[in-house]
Formats: structure tokens, sequence, C-alpha cells
């Protein structure tokens, strides 16, 4: 009994070890070598312990904004941001093992639906079903749910979006890659879909018919297609202006002697900074686990369509991706 405590108290209760656990299972369904099995798991370990170290990095830039917002316009600032809900999930809700255990629910009913139902997709978004693991084990926590029913529900329903966004969207991605072979794997779908409908209203068609490849755009314009450097662009400005309204009286006792404007700067690079070391996390962690997964998902669901994420459509239209950018942070 001591040996099960000690595994239950000491391992499993650990988010970084549970999901290390669900890509050393996967590695093992596929058979793969001994050195591949260790090697996937502690990538998948040390990836978690990553993400959740950016997680820190921007709740703690956060915190500061919500300080300064609060102070400057009299109401309590919010940044709706995924990886900030994530860290806040993990590190003050304590429910990293449900949010990794989820994600395997996610995965597994995927393939159950993609296996017994029309619609044959497979979603191989990591980070997006991580998201989805994070947002379905928050709501489920709050609505009262705990445990193996927490992690069963957040699961079903994750997966339920995974068959249903990729095909809501298929008709759309058949028309951008003419082909029939991949598909969006994304939970911002509707949000495509509707510009889509707009871009078929406003859009000429017939011989009139322009694509957005025809624009020259200017060279200067580039830098924008890299994710940090874009999200720099909408956060800088935010923290300045937003500290401020805050005042330099007010601001400056949060700022430990440093110029209240730079401190605000540096506060804004720091949520980049965070960011950045989370997705590395991400990036790490799914490196090994999505492959492993993706390989049983393939074999168990005959004609099965990769829903992969948006970056896969970036060479389709590069215009689009830098003038999309632009025009969605004016609007």
């Amino acid at each position: 009994m001591g040996v099960i405590n000690f595994i239950i108290d000491n391992i499993l209760t650990q988010a970084s070890i549970t999901i290390a656990l669900i890509a050393m299972l996967g590695l093992l369904l596929q058979k793969k070598s001994a050195g591949q099995v260790i090697s996937g798991s502690l990538k998948t370990l040390l990836g978690f312990q990553v993400l959740s170290a950016g997680s820190s990095i921007i709740v703690g830039s956060l915190t500061y904004f919500g300080q300064i917002f609060t102070e400057g316009f009299n109401m309590q600032g919010i940044i709706p941001s995924i990886e900030a809900i994530n860290g806040q999930a993990m590190n003050e809700l304590g429910l990293g093992r449900d949010i990794a255990l989820t994600f395997l629910a996610i995965f597994v009913f995927n393939i159950i639906l993609a296996r017994f139902t029309k619609w044959k997709y497979i979603f191989l978004t990591g980070q997006a079903i991580l998201w989805m693991a994070t947002m379905t084990t928050v709501f489920g926590y709050f609505a009262g749910l705990r445990g193996i029913v927490l992690i069963l529900v957040g699961g079903f329903i994750g997966a339920v979006f995974a068959i249903a966004m990729p095909a809501l969207a298929q008709p759309i991605i058949r028309k951008v890659t003419g082909s029939d072979d991949i598909a969006l794997g994304h939970f911002c779908t509707i949000g495509y879909l509707f510009e889509a409908g707009v871009a078929y209203i406003f859009g000429e068609r017939g011989e009139n018919k322009k694509s957005i490849e025809d624009i020259k755009l200017p060279r200067a314009f580039e830098f924008l297609q890299d994710t940090y450097l874009s999200v720099m662009v909408v956060m800088v400005p935010l923290y300045i202006i937003t500290v401020l309204f805050a005042g330099e009286t007010f601001a400056a006792t949060l700022s430990g002697g440093q110029n209240y404007i730079m401190f605000a700067f540096l506060q804004a690079i720091q949520f980049v900074v965070g960011v950045y070391v989370l997705l590395a996390g991400v990036r790490l962690l799914l490196g090994e686990i999505v492959p492993a997964f993706r390989g049983i998902a393939m074999k168990l669901v005959p004609d099965a369509k990769p829903a992969l994420d948006c970056p896969v459509f970036f060479p389709y239209s590069p215009n689009a991706v830098i003038l999309g950018f632009i025009t969605t942070t004016i609007g």
C-alpha cells in the first residue's frame, strides 16, 4: 500500500510525468525501439516542464498588466490569452495532471468518433488539442466536475470539436488546396468560415476575380510572418499606452526605481518571451507524442484525413497572412 500511495502522491500527481507516460504508451504501442521510447518519453517530460516555465513567465507579466490597467482605466484588465489561462490552470488551480489526461482522452475519443462516423478526420494540431484540454478542464472544474468524470467529459467534448471543426472547414480547404487530402485542424474555424463568407460576398467574381497575391507588398512587412514579432507589435503599444494612463506616480511603485515606461516596455517583451518559451515547450512536448498517436490513429481509421495547423496553408497565399494580421489587428 505504501508503494501505491507513493506512486499516486509523487508520480501520477505530477503532470509532466503523467504526460511523459502517455507518450511512452503511444511509442510502445507502435513497437518503437527502447532508445526511441526512452528518448521520446524524456523529451515529452522536458517539454512539459519548459511549457510550465513559459506559463509562469506569462502569468508574471499579466499580473503587472492587470495592476496598471486597473489603475489607468479604473476597471479590471484582461488579456484574452489561452497561454495565460493554461499557466493559471496549472500553477494556481493545480489542474496540470487533469489537463494531461484530458489531452489523452481527446485523442482517444477523436479516433473512436472518426472510426465509427462518416467524418474521418484525425486532429493532429497538438497545441490546439492542449489548449482545448485546458479549456474543457477549466470549465468542467468550475462546473463542479472532478476526477475521472472531469477527464472523460472534457475529452469527449474536445473530441467532438476535433471532428466537427475540420468537417466544417473542408469545403473551403478543398478550394484553397485544390485537393481533399488534408484538413484544417484549428478550433477557430467558425471565425474562418465567417471570413470566407465575407470574402465571397465582397470579392470580385467571374472574369474580374483577382488574387491578393497579385499585390506587391513592401518587404518591410515580411517580419509580420514571424509569430513572436507580430505578438510584440500588439503587446508593446498595449503595455505602454496602459502605463501612460496609469501615470508615473503609481507605475513607479511597480518598477523598482526603473523608468516606468521602460519597465512597461520590458514587461511587454517579457510576455513575448513567455509565449516563446511556452510554445518551445509545446513543440518539444508534441514532437514525440503527436507522431506516436498519429501512427496509431491512421492504422485504426481507414481513409483518415489528417487535420493540420494553420501554417500548413500559409504557402498557398503568403500575402493574405501578412495583410490578414494587419487588418485583424486594426479591427
